[in-house]
This record gives structure tokens, C-alpha cells and sequence, in this order.
């Protein structure tokens, strides 16, 4: 099982805002490292983290608890459980349009041209999130080309990937945030229960 958790909150501006986004996704790892887990970092103690080879970070006592953590304009998420996870969330927005050929598949860029033009922000967003969790689940970073993980979104928002031996779930959250989570194996995926708000 791999729980995802989500926390809103008043991002911040300037030389904090980084360190305030990362704050909360450690916020997030010790709430669910204590309803998952039993681990107790309620008195100010923090887990310790060290990274992987291309910057994935585990937890330095606990190898075998996996977890992610991604943030962007006011939303923090983190997926966690005993397999390999990524998780990432963006806010949809408009893209350059050179990016696309950098970062979509053929096929990918055939669903966007498919696309009306008022989904086709949304659709960016959501193959993006979905190559961008793959890379973090892998722990290999964005060191292979994005263009060579393809992604296919069923009008059912059905997601099927050329990469076996994982799976991927998406959600289009309130807001205009997609969030999207990859693991390994077969292994379902949940939403946590309560959603953090300010």
C-alpha cells in the first residue's frame, strides 16, 4: 500500500519560499511516518535523511520506507509505503511551446494536437507529472529524455505506459493542481483520508 497526502498552505515568497515548501513536505513525512508507521517525531525531532545517487532521499533508519515528496504553489504532496514511489504535482498554467517536442512522444504530442485548445494546458500538466513521477520512482532523476517515457490517457483517464512493472494513478485536484503517483508492482495506491488545509 502507498498512501498519498496533500497539505495546503500560504506559499511563500522570495529567498523562503523553497525552504517553507520543503518544510511542509517534511511536515507531511512525519504525519504519515506517525498514522502509517507509530513513529513519533512530535517533539521537534526530525527523521534523518540521506540521498540516493541522483538526489532520491530515504530515511536513514528505515531503508525499507519509501517515500516522495513534491510541492508547488501552495500544495504540498508525498507518497509513501514499502515500495518504490514518486510523486508530482503541478499547478496548470501556460507552457512554452518548444517544450513540447523536448518532453512528449510522438504519440503523446498526437493526443495533444487532439486535444481542443482549452485542454490542452491540462494535458501537458498531466503527462508531465506522469513522467516526472516515473523518473523519481526509478531514482534516476531527469537523466533520460523524457520524450522516451510515453505515456497514453484514455478518455476514461485510464493510464497506460510502455514501462512494465509499475503502476500510476492521477488525480485533477481543486485548484487547478494534477497530481499524479507511480509504484512499483501492483501495489495500490490511496489517498489519506483527511486533507490538510491552513
Amino acid at each position: 500500500m502507498v498512501w498519498i497526502y496533500r497539505a495546503f498552505f500560504e506559499p511563500g515568497t522570495g529567498s523562503n519560499k523553497r525552504e517553507k515548501e520543503h518544510e511542509q513536505g517534511l511536515l507531511l513525512l512525519r504525519r504519515a511516518l506517525r498514522e502509517q508507521y507509530g513513529m513519533d517525531y512530535g517533539d521537534g525531532r526530525k527523521p534523518v535523511l540521506i540521498e540516493g545517487a541522483h538526489g532520491k532521499p530515504y530515511l536513514r533508519e528505515y531503508p525499507q520506507i519509501q517515500f516522495n515528496i513534491s510541492h508547488c504553489m501552495g500544495l504540498a504532496v508525498l507518497g509513501v509505503g514499502e515500495c518504490s514511489v514518486g510523486i508530482d504535482v503541478e499547478y496548470v498554467r501556460p507552457y512554452r511551446e518548444p517544450l513540447l517536442k523536448r518532453v512528449l512522444s510522438a504519440a503523446e504530442l498526437r493526443q495533444m494536437e487532439a486535444a481542443g485548445e482549452a485542454g490542452r494546458e491540462e494535458l501537458f500538466f498531466r503527462f508531465w507529472t506522469l513522467k516526472e513521477s516515473y523518473v523519481k520512482a526509478v531514482g534516476c532523476g531527469i537523466t533520460v529524455p523524457l520524450q522516451d517515457i510515453s505515456f497514453q490517457i484514455g478518455d476514461d483517464g485510464g493510464i497506460t505506459c510502455e514501462k512494465t512493472g509499475w503502476k500510476f494513478r492521477q488525480w485533477i485536484l481543486a485548484g487547478g493542481y494534477v497530481l499524479s503517483a507511480c509504484v512499483s508492482g501492483e501495489g495500490e495506491i490511496r489517498l489519506a483520508e483527511q486533507e490538510e488545509r491552513p
